[in-house]
């Protein structure tokens, strides 16, 4: 199990350990010397230095109880830095470093663009940020030791609201009227079907561990649930159902569920069965069913 928690004082000595080993790894794998990385990553220095920094979120990640690397953001929301990600040599090749970065990409979601560093000379770097990662390359920095970097920058796309993703459906339709059913109630029912099979798509995917671990799979499986919600619009706009009807409803539900006993209603819901005469319920259906 993958886990990112606060970094502390404690933990320094076994990050620098990974960073070191990172660091020279990857200079080693690129060029002639066997030890290099920015100043501070083999004596604990770097790692404090950032940790203390006010603004920055340091988190150390954790597999399975181990800890196997870290990284570094300094936030900001109009452009936010990864100003460093380093993982165990010995996790290499598991996807690890595709969910780490997932994960803050997920913990800064209002970000609107990423920046990340990285020698010039490190192809792996390069090829991991573009090709996993989603960046792409800006410019070369030169540094007065000759030495040089490259960064690489993402533009993130925003995150939808219901009236956005229901525009962009009735926009869908209008490319296809001619041949798309029209949007009338009539036709909703077919709609609830075509995403009740979208869900068993869903559910037919692969194992979750698969799904936290394997990007074609992640990948997949996440335009799998983008079909479910492209039907499930599709059939508040042939209700005619509109965003503030459904937003006024999930919001006034979720109110209810948060003041709601459902250990209690279960078992008062076994009692009138029993009662009834109809035996055991089969299973305890979902929790927030009425």
């Amino acid at each position: 199990m993958l886990q990112f928690l606060p970094i502390t004082p404690e933990d320094y000595p076994v990050l620098t350990q990974i960073m070191t080993a990172a660091f020279d790894e990857d200079t080693r794998l690129h060029t002639s010397l066997l030890h290099d990385g920015p100043r501070g990553y083999n004596d604990g220095t770097l790692i404090k230095k950032l940790h203390e920094i006010p603004g920055y979120l340091t988190e150390k990640v954790v597999l399975d109880g181990k800890v196997i690397g870290g990284y570094t953001v300094c936030y900001q929301q109009e452009r936010s830095i990864l100003d460093l990600l380093f993982l165990s040599p010995d996790v290499g090749g598991q996807g690890i470093g595709t969910q780490v970065w997932q994960h803050i990409e997920h913990h800064f979601a209002d970000t609107r663009c990423w920046e990340v560093e990285t020698p010039s000379y490190s192809k792996r770097n390069h090829y991991f940020y573009t090709k996993k990662c989603g960046f792409h390359f800006v410019r070369e920095k030169q540094y007065s030791d000759d030495s040089s970097s490259f960064i690489f920058e993402k533009e993130t796309l925003p995150v939808l609201d219901i009236a956005q993703m229901m525009k962009m459906q009735q926009e869908l339709w209008q490319l296809h009227k001619d041949s798309w059913p029209p949007m009338e109630p009539e036709c909703g029912r077919d709609f609830i079907l075509w995403m009740m099979e979208e869900v068993g798509e869903v559910i037919k995917k692969k194992s979750s561990r698969d799904i936290m671990e394997d990007a074609a799979v992640r990948s997949h499986f996440v335009e799998e649930c983008s079909d479910v919600l492209m039907y499930y619009f599709d059939t508040l706009l042939r209700y005619h159902i509109t965003p503030q009807e459904i937003s006024e409803a999930y919001l006034q539900k979720h109110l209810r569920n948060m003041g709601r006993d459902f250990e209690t209603e279960y078992r008062n819901k076994f009692k009138r069965s029993a009662v009834a005469g109809n035996g055991l319920p089969e299973d305890k259906g979902s929790p927030r069913e009425d």
